[in-house]
This record gives structure tokens, C-alpha cells and sequence, in this order.
């Protein structure tokens, strides 16, 4: 009986065209860090391309902050691709180098982001003096923006600045404002 049922309702979705929307593609990806490496989980929207922007997220897995954290998903939303990395007790500077060159050279990503939650926050702000288009640091007091170089005309970073603050603030209620300001 559950089989039909089920059976059903595949059938009933594929006839609508259900099982015809456009799915994120989700890989694992080896960064090196100088002595070593870990994986990161790199998610593309679909129907993401080259230039488009990448965001990396530095987020201690199983943390408190992490737990129904919402960030992800509401940058694929933005068509982001995204690179979630629990750097643990490893250096961040030679992940974020290794996450540079799979994201920009491999992928082909336009705008590249930093946003690190917690004890990552320093590290993210600092990406934007190191050439990623900005840093965001987020812990409980809130939500800290640096800019780094500006990108090319064709990247839109204006636009798409204004829509990354938007989204941050409606997640964190983070004040849009002061985002809007810092990342130009």
C-alpha cells in the first residue's frame, strides 16, 4: 500500500515536472594548508558559471553558532557558490590561498568572500588585505565588513554587495547600513 502511494506520488511529480528543477551541484573539495590538507564542501547553484560569485564559509562544525545556521542557503539562494571549511586547529591563511586558487583559477568565480563565524572572524577580515573581495567576521555582538580591492566593472560588486547585505541582514539582523558602507 505505502508502495503504491509513493509510487504515486513519483509518478504524479515527474508528470508536473517537478523532478525537472535545476539541482545544486555539491563536491568535496581538497584544499591544501602547508603541512596537510582538509576538504571543504563546495556547493554550486544551478545554473552557476564562470564569474559568477563564491563565498567561503569558515565555521567551526558542531558549534553552537552553526547549529541551524541558515547562511548557506541563503547565498546559493543569491546564486552563490559556496565553500563551507572547518579549518579546526590547521592555519587559515594557506586554506584560504588553496581556496583562492579552486574557486577562482578551477571554477572560475568572479567575486570571492570570506565570512568566518567565531574564532574565524579575525581570519576573514584579514582575506580582505590578502585580495578576496571582502571579509566578514560574525559572532554573537554581530557582524564586522571588510572591503578588499574592488573587482572589475563586469562583476557588478555594487549590486551584488548590496544584495549580500540585504541577506545578512535579514539572517542576523545585522544592520544593512554599516555593510553597505564597508563593502562600497
Amino acid at each position: 500500500m505505502v508502495r503504491a502511494m509513493l509510487a504515486g506520488v513519483i509518478l504524479a511529480s515527474l508528470a508536473t515536472g517537478a523532478a525537472a528543477q535545476p539541482m545544486p551541484l555539491t563536491q568535496a573539495v581538497w584544499l591544501a594548508d602547508g603541512g596537510g590538507g582538509r576538504f571543504g564542501l563546495l556547493t554550486l547553484p544551478a545554473g552557476w558559471t564562470t564569474g559568477d560569485a563564491a563565498v567561503i564559509l569558515l565555521i567551526r562544525r558542531g558549534s553552537s553558532f552553526a547549529e541551524g545556521w541558515l547562511l548557506p542557503a541563503a547565498l546559493l539562494a543569491e546564486e552563490a557558490a559556496v565553500l563551507e571549511l572547518d579549518p579546526g586547529q590547521a592555519a587559515v591563511a594557506p586554506l584560504l590561498d588553496s581556496a583562492r586558487q579552486a574557486l577562482g583559477v578551477t571554477q572560475g568565480a568572479g567575486a570571492v568572500l570570506v565570512i568566518g563565524a567565531e574564532a574565524f572572524g579575525d581570519a576573514a577580515l584579514a582575506a580582505a588585505s590578502q585580495g578576496f573581495t571582502a571579509g566578514i567576521a560574525l559572532d554573537d555582538s554581530g557582524a564586522y565588513f571588510a572591503a578588499g580591492p574592488e573587482p572589475p566593472a563586469r562583476e557588478a560588486w555594487p549590486l551584488r554587495a548590496g544584495l549580500l547585505c540585504d541577506t545578512l541582514e535579514g539572517l542576523l539582523l545585522a544592520r544593512s547600513a554599516p555593510c553597505r558602507a564597508a563593502l562600497r
